[in-house]
């Protein structure tokens, strides 16, 4: 199994509705039909062979908090092919996120990616990072996922990782933006819209597809107070010597449109890459009043 693929399955949660490239509708809580969570195109990646864990992230024996959960199945969708399994990580409440060999995959509660190759080889393959975010808080947890064979089927192994440091952070308006990097020379940045943000839109702003390695967790339905919740955004900007990456997320602010944009670069001759978070606002045009 040298050449097995990984590729991003469905990603779900309700009050959000996937679009194809891995991407969330941003901005409002439409439910999307259950159909249409799973409408998601599939992405295809070689992974590389290695089974150490990433540079820069530590293993660590602590217990794994009790709410979270790893399962793998053989996938049975009518498109599936031999030796298919689908690798799903679930902590209710949280935005959950996987990621490797240049897969990274997020949902609300729950995320999935799809994995081809024997099951006998499983164990050749580096370890998945995984990571579940609170909506309230921001506060992160990190972790590995391996896989193991077990007979002719996987088991997914959870392990604990040290917390990434915080290496930006960003309050403005109705925002609070905190970034971390994401062990493989990269960055995350997870932000919190209150709920008098409006309209909350993401973009992927340098690649191909504008909704890759954007998400949102949509706010949950108002309660008796009235008042909105606060939506989550996650902006993945993965790095290599050379590249650079950029990423927007925006919103209304009463009569204020907010711009955050989220800018890496890891220049040739650079030690390490480096990461910018600026938020501009502009005042948005009126009606006139007679």
């Amino acid at each position: 199994m040298s050449r097995a693929r990984w590729v991003v399955a469905a990603i779900a949660a309700a009050a959000v509705a996937p679009l194809a490239g891995a991407g969330w509708r941003s901005g409002g809580a439409r439910a999307a039909a259950p159909e249409a969570r799973r409408a998601l195109a599939d992405v295809s990646v070689v992974a590389q062979r290695r089974a150490t864990a990433p540079d820069a992230i530590r293993e660590l024996a602590d217990p794994l908090p009790s709410d979270i959960t790893a399962d793998v199945r053989a996938d049975e969708t009518a498109n599936a092919r031999a030796s298919t399994w689908r690798v799903t990580v679930r902590r209710p409440g949280q935005l959950v996120a996987l990621r490797t060999a240049g897969v990274r995959a997020a949902g609300e509660d729950w995320v999935a990616v799809r994995i081809e190759g024997e099951a006998s080889g499983a164990s050749e393959f580096e370890p998945m990072t995984w990571e579940t975010t609170d909506p309230k808080t921001l506060a992160t947890t990190r972790g590995l996922l391996r896989l193991a064979p077990e007979g002719s089927a996987l088991t997914a192994r959870l392990s604990l990782a040290a917390p990434a440091p915080v290496v930006r952070h960003e309050a403005e308006r109705r925002h609070v933006c905190e970034a971390h990097g994401d062990g493989s020379g990269g960055f995350t940045v997870l932000c919190k819209i209150d709920g008098e943000g409006r309209r909350v839109g993401v973009a992927n702003v340098t690649d191909p597809r504008p909704l890759e390695d954007v998400w949102t967790m949509a706010p949950q339905a108002p309660k008796k107070t009235g008042r909105r919740g606060s939506t989550v955004v996650r902006l993945d900007l993965p790095l290599g010597p050379g590249a650079a990456r950029a990423r927007v997320l925006g919103y209304v602010d009463g009569m204020t449109g907010v711009v955050v944009r989220a800018e890496a670069s890891w220049l040739h001759g650079e030690p390490e890459p480096s990461l910018t978070v600026l938020t501009t606002a502009r005042a948005q045009p009126a009606a006139p009043r007679f």
